[in-house]
């Protein structure tokens, strides 16, 4: 039996889309009765848009403006959202191709957003824009586009954000622009089986990338099945595998090529909830015109599962010793845990301690809760390994049969989806 450390919230970081995937995930939730009387509504919006130079007698190239609206309590639905966009401090500078799901008016549009999902559902774009520099605007010139919003729903039967809270800065500039796609997420996937990565690199530029460099971050349950010559790697913390390829393929403008190889990727047995993470840039010597699309995160999640056990230990005492006291919690597999996106606990223990007894030392990361104390295990956790939580209790006085209690949860919801045997989630000693 190995024991880990619960002490350490381990994290990792990419680039572009990635970074804020990550950091969106990982913002830490309010208290559950705060989050029963608060909600905000937010707009996720990139804050800067390079596009390309008009080039002589012809248009310029259109890039997206990807922008999506979320709030923060699930204990609330939010539906009906309106965005607002104002694209009027483009003058002189670019313009904006409306989708289908704005009404623009001069300068200005009221795009509908539909339904508005939580924070923690991660990045979707309910309005997607296409901008581009007008003929005649140089390099170096600049605009913004700024952003309102507000929808049905919440304590107040109303969100809003208002006007400037959100924006996009759009510069024009020259170069290559390079850019992934977000595979399609795989659900269901049966461990052992080897699944294709579709992945893809566009220029967006009007320049040529004379090459390009790719970074990939692999998690625990899944191993890269090709071999790519020009690749290296390196194990970070036991749960993930970076690396890093050089590639000599150019990329013309508006082109999109994929790997020397298919990219394919295996699902082992201890897979659970997988992603990789993908940063494309182009080869040294040349500037990324726009690095925040550069990256992306494909996920897969395998038809798995994992039984969480938890015990707990405590001899007793006289009267007035102090003796220990631990609650554990095993990870009987087969699957891994891990929350390395949200940055969450993959359980709390809740431990009671027995009558008559005291805390006189709290392990790291448990805190008063009730009756008991809340411990917080790490962000992960693998087949076979225990987080302990160590106590030291006086006996303040005896109590026959005296029992403590252990239980086991995720830090949101109620019960884990993934663990088939429930019966093992709680325990006395």
């Amino acid at each position: 039996m190995n024991s880990i450390p619960v002490g350490r919230l381990r994290r990792y970081g990419v680039s572009g889309a990635a970074v804020a995937s990550l950091a969106l995930g990982a913002l830490t939730a309010l208290p559950a009765h705060a989050e029963e009387q608060t909600d905000q509504l937010w707009i996720n919006a990139p804050s800067d848009r390079p596009v390309t130079v008009a080039p002589s007698g012809g248009e310029a190239l259109a890039q997206s403006i990807p922008v999506g609206l979320y709030h923060d309590n699930d204990n609330f639905t939010v539906t009906d959202g309106k965005l607002t966009v104002d694209a009027s401090g483009l003058a002189g500078v670019a313009e904006v191709l409306w989708p289908a799901n704005c009404v623009p008016t001069g300068a200005t549009a009221v795009c509908d957003a539909g339904d508005v999902p939580i924070l923690r559902a991660g990045f979707v774009p309910q309005v997607t824009l296409q901008v581009r520099a007008l003929t005649g605007a140089a390099a170096g010139a600049s605009g913004r586009i700024t952003y309102a919003a507000e929808a049905t729903g919440g304590p107040d039967g109303k969100l809003v954000a208002p006007l400037d809270s959100f924006e996009t800065n759009v510069t024009v500039g020259t170069g290559p622009d390079l850019a992934v796609a977000t595979p399609a997420e795989l659900d269901g996937v049966q461990p052992g089986t080897v699944v294709d990565a579709p992945f893809t690199v566009t220029n967006n530029g009007d320049q040529a990338a004379n090459g390009f460099g790719v970074q990939m971050w692999v998690s625990y349950g899944l191993d890269l099945a090709t071999a790519y010559p020009q690749c290296t790697s390196e194990n970070i913390d036991d749960f993930l595998v970076h690396y890093t390829c050089a590639f000599d393929t150019v990329v013309q403008p508006g082109q999109t090529v994929a790997l020397p190889a298919p990219l394919k990727v295996a699902v082992t047995p201890h897979a659970l909830s997988e992603r990789v993470d993908f940063s494309v840039e182009p080869a040294a010597g040349q500037s990324e015109l726009q690095p925040a699309d550069n990256g992306t995160m494909w996920r897969v999640d395998a038809a798995n599962t994992a039984d969480f056990a938890v015990s707990g230990s405590y001899a007793g005492g006289a009267a007035g010793e102090t003796v220990d006291l631990t609650a554990r919690l095993t990870d009987n597999g087969p699957a891994w845990v891990a929350n390395i996106s949200s940055g969450d606990p993959v359980a709390i223990l809740d431990v009671t301690l027995p009558a008559g007894t005291s805390a006189v030392s709290v392990p790291e990361r448990c805190e008063p809760r009730g009756a008991g104390y809340a411990c917080e295990l790490g962000v992960t956790i693998k087949p076979g390994q225990t987080a302990e939580f160590p106590f030291k209790v006086r006996v303040d006085s005896v109590v026959p049969d005296a029992k403590g209690k252990v239980t086991a949860r995720p830090p949101f919801g109620a019960g884990f989806s993934f663990d088939p045997d429930t019966s093992n989630n709680s325990a006395s000693f």
